[in-house]
């Protein structure tokens, strides 16, 4: 879960920077509050999908299985939220197809390397 929460922030961080031109560290508020709504999706979809079990963090195969919908729908989820006047941002052009394209090369991306490497790491 930390892991999920560093990876969120990092490619959410990044774009905020990009876009902002500052760094998002010089703007905690703004940065968390653009995180929030990614945040609550995700861990929401993730925990009823199971993802946090010790069968799908040692499966690469059930962890994309898992994963890929579980951020589809967390990104919906964190996107809806983000259209709200409670965050900042809105939502238009391309960006609901750039935060699911980045989340499942970052997000799930990080998760699938992981359940390659748990098992790995616990037969040693």
């Amino acid at each position: 879960m930390a892991g999920d929460i560093i990876v969120l922030t990092a490619f959410i961080a990044t774009g905020v920077g990009h876009h902002t031109g500052a760094s998002p560290l010089a703007m905690p508020t703004r940065l968390g509050l653009v995180v929030l709504p990614f945040f609550l999706g995700w861990f929401l979809v993730a925990l009823v999908g199971g993802l946090y079990t010790a069968t799908v963090s040692r499966d690469p195969r059930l962890t994309v299985v898992r994963a890929l919908p579980a951020w589809g729908l967390g990104a919906l989820f964190g996107l809806g939220l983000r259209a709200t006047p409670l965050f900042p941002g809105g939502v238009s052009g391309l960006f609901p197809v750039v935060i699911f394209l980045v989340g499942v090369v970052t997000l799930v991306g990080w998760r699938v390397a992981l359940a390659f490497l748990i098992p790995r790491i616990s037969a040693s």
